[in-house]
C-alpha cells in the first residue's frame, strides 16, 4: 500500500518537477532576450522643463548611464556594479565631463527633430 502511494505521489510530483525546471530555463532564456533587446533600444534626449537642475537643456537615461547637455559642456554619469572581496555588491560611479575648447560657455543646444514619444513627470 505504501508503495502505491509513494507512486501515486511521485507521478503527481514528478511532472510538476521537470516543468519548474523546464519553465525556469525558459524564463532565464526569456530574460536574456529582453536584456539583449533593452541594450539596442534608441536613445531618447529629454528637454529639461524644470525636472532637473536649471543649467541642463537635455538630458538622457540608460540603465548604466545618464548624460546631460549643458551650454558649458555634455556630463556623463556610468554606473556599474561591482562586488568586492566579501562578495558585499556596491555600485561604482564614474564621471565623463566633454567641454567644448575655447567655447565661452553660451554654446546653444538645438534639437534636431522630437520623436513621437512623450515622458510624463
Amino acid at each position: 500500500m505504501k508503495r502505491v502511494f509513494l507512486s501515486f505521489i511521485m507521478s503527481l510530483v514528478l511532472p510538476f518537477i521537470v516543468f519548474s525546471f523546464v519553465w525556469a530555463k525558459e524564463e532565464q532564456t526569456e530574460k536574456a532576450k529582453i536584456v539583449e533587446a533593452y541594450g539596442k533600444l534608441p536613445l531618447y534626449f529629454i528637454e529639461n522643463k524644470g525636472q532637473i537642475d536649471e543649467r541642463v537643456k537635455y538630458y538622457e537615461k540608460g540603465a548604466n548611464h545618464s548624460i546631460y547637455f549643458t551650454s558649458e559642456g555634455i556630463y556623463i554619469t556610468l554606473f556599474k556594479r561591482e562586488k568586492n572581496q566579501n562578495d558585499e555588491e556596491h555600485i561604482k560611479v564614474d564621471f565623463v565631463v566633454l567641454k567644448p575648447i575655447g567655447a565661452n560657455g553660451n554654446s546653444e543646444i538645438v534639437p534636431e527633430q522630437s520623436l513621437s514619444g512623450k515622458v510624463n513627470y
